[in-house]
């Protein structure tokens, strides 16, 4: 098993292959210019923030990552944190493997935040000794429909 911080752009059919198993193909993060504006691309802009596990040559696991500075206790001196999303593993590798790549990341920054965790994590975060709220209400709203429909291609109206 091969665990990594950051996901290779190069392997993208890798990805779109098993976010279409492991949620479903008419997923947002299946358009490429919406799952590399969600991961943020690294300085090298080849790769994106993304723990992932394979296991030979097949992409196993997924967790998706942002980093950002929050001040946290010290207005003085802010923190490197991470926000963490689309926490995936495959049916077949539900053994430990979702605690492996969140250990991985919390070795990484001091502070994880996240919201949209499920039954399928619950216990997990709750074995961390962290909070879990079912519902928290979010809104969206499109600021700049031009902008949005040329990341998407598609007509948002």
């Amino acid at each position: 098993m091969q665990i990594e911080y950051l996901f290779p752009l190069s392997k993208w059919s890798d990805i779109k292959i098993f976010l279409e198993n492991n949620y479903r193909c008419d997923l947002a993060l299946c358009n490429q210019a919406i799952f590399k504006w969600q991961f943020q691309h690294t300085s090298d802009n080849e790769k994106v923030q993304m723990v992932h596990a394979y296991d030979a040559e097949q992409l196993v696991g997924i967790l998706g990552y942002r980093e950002h500075a929050m001040f946290w206790g010290d207005y003085n001196h802010p923190l490197k944190v991470a926000w963490f999303m689309n926490w995936m593993v495959d049916e077949k590798y539900r053994n430990g493997l979702g605690r492996v790549l969140l250990r991985k990341l919390l070795k990484k920054y001091p502070l994880l935040l996240s919201i949209g965790a499920n039954e399928k994590n619950e216990k997990i975060v709750k074995e961390l000794g962290w909070k879990f709220y079912p519902y928290i209400k979010r809104y969206i709203a499109v600021i700049n429909e031009s902008e949005v429909k040329a990341l998407t291609q598609n007509d948002i109206s």
